[in-house]
């Protein structure tokens, strides 16, 4: 366990400008908790401040013009018991400087019955600053409209499934005039619903893509992306075969023109719905980037892995991991503040803002993985936390450096 490093020193450089005052939700009302539910937080919370929010499933929270941290303290959910269309989660006119991070969060849509689809788990629009979503998780639709920078990282979205028509499954990422940072997530569309042999008689839907693009930017690198699977096909007695759907792309550039760059990335086509045997399966050819309009720029290379725990209070290990070749070198970079810009000669994009600081922690071993727990020094007097954002950098033996995914890391005082 690591004890003495440059990291320490870039900790507390980092810690006076990134402090933040920190409120604790618990929807039990636990000791030490100010609210019971994380909406009544966030009207009391200062900018800049770290929402702290124990294990529970809480009521759907909207956010404006206020920066924040919402950093789970174990697993919690925010649900839409009422479909609502705005799911677990709503984000809007947050103004350029000003930066939301979600760290830990599940986002829970539901399924609608009358329509028959699953309602949207999360939605951003109209975001002038920085929306950052870190190792969240969701089971349907996440809204992106007219943002400027969002940061997805570590993540696992679903997209939502329809059960009848008219309406269609929805993409995990269905995004709008926006730009996206897309690491190390698991993207997959929404499933088609299955043939009916009641009234109104119909075949199988198709399956949506897993992320569908109308204009803006995005980059994605390390993602495995699928689209939903196709419905179920059903061989009528009186009507015949009832076609199974087709399974959906893995990206879909829809229209206006939008620019999309992987790299790394698993780009699959959704599984079709099952057959009968007497009938034929569906017919069409589906791509795995469905390209409308715009255009997909394919990167060569490979970015290393990184993970970081969060949060971590003084004293604790955070835990850090790497994965590349074998003897490759580690670094970790290190800042107060988040920008994204693409750097291609790195293989990756640069999450981080200067000033920033880098620090080496060695090389990769035998298997591929470098695991680091590092104890986090005591924060300074008065500093309840810190939020520091970090993304890991490898340098193989016989191949450039790249540039890994990034973390923002909660540091939390002991008492907390």
């Amino acid at each position: 366990m690591l004890r003495n490093s440059g990291f320490f020193v870039a900790l507390a450089l980092l810690a006076m400008p990134a402090s933040a005052g920190v409120i604790v939700v618990d929807i039990a009302g636990g000791p030490g908790s100010q609210f019971t539910q994380i909406g009544f937080a966030v009207q009391a919370a200062a900018e800049g401040d770290v929402i702290l929010v124990r294990s529970g499933s809480y009521n759907p929270v909207f956010l404006g013009d206020k920066s924040l941290t919402i950093q789970a303290d174990g697993g919690a959910s925010l649900v839409d018991p009422n479909f609502g269309g705005g799911g677990g989660l709503s984000i809007a006119n947050l103004s350029a400087g000003k930066r939301i991070v979600l760290r830990g969060l599940t986002f829970v849509g539901q399924l609608d019955f009358g329509n028959g689809v699953f309602s949207t788990s999360m939605i951003a629009q109209n975001c002038a600053g920085t929306l950052w979503i870190d190792t969240c998780t969701s089971n349907s639709q996440v809204v992106v409209t007219n943002c400027a920078n969002v940061v997805v990282t570590n993540s696992n979205l679903r997209g939502g499934d329809c059960i009848q028509p008219p309406l269609s499954p929805r993409p995990a990422l269905d995004v709008t005039t926006s730009n996206l940072f897309v690491h190390d997530t698991i993207l997959i569309g929404g499933n088609g619903y299955g043939s009916s042999t009641s009234l109104p008689i119909h075949p199988g839907g198709d399956g949506s893509a897993a992320m569908r693009m109308v204009g803006g930017t995005a980059f994605l690198s390390n993602c495995a992306t699928r689209g939903g699977a196709g419905g179920f096909g059903f061989l009528h007695p009186n009507a015949g075969c009832l076609s199974a759907g087709l399974g959906g792309p893995a990206l879909h550039l829809a229209s206006g023109n939008p620019a999309v760059t992987t790299i790394d990335c698993v780009l699959a086509i959704g599984n079709p719905g099952n057959t009968p045997g007497a009938c034929s399966p569906p017919t069409g050819t589906v791509p795995p980037v469905d390209v409308d309009s715009g255009t997909w720029t394919p990167w060569a290379g490979t970015p290393g892995g990184f993970t970081a725990s969060s949060p971590v209070r003084e004293q604790q290990s955070l835990q850090l991991a790497f994965k590349d070749a074998v003897g490759s070198s580690v670094f970790v970079l290190l800042s107060a503040n988040a920008s994204s810009a693409l750097t291609p000669q790195f293989s990756g994009a640069l999450e981080l803002a200067v000033p920033l600081l880098v620090t080496g922690l060695g090389s990769i071993p035998a298997g591929g993985t470098l695991s680091l727990p590092i104890v986090v020094p005591p924060l300074p007097a008065g500093v309840l936390g810190v939020v520091v954002y970090l993304q890991g950098a490898t340098c193989p033996p016989t191949t450039p450096c790249t540039i890994g995914p990034p973390a923002a890391v909660v540091v939390l005082d002991s008492t907390l």
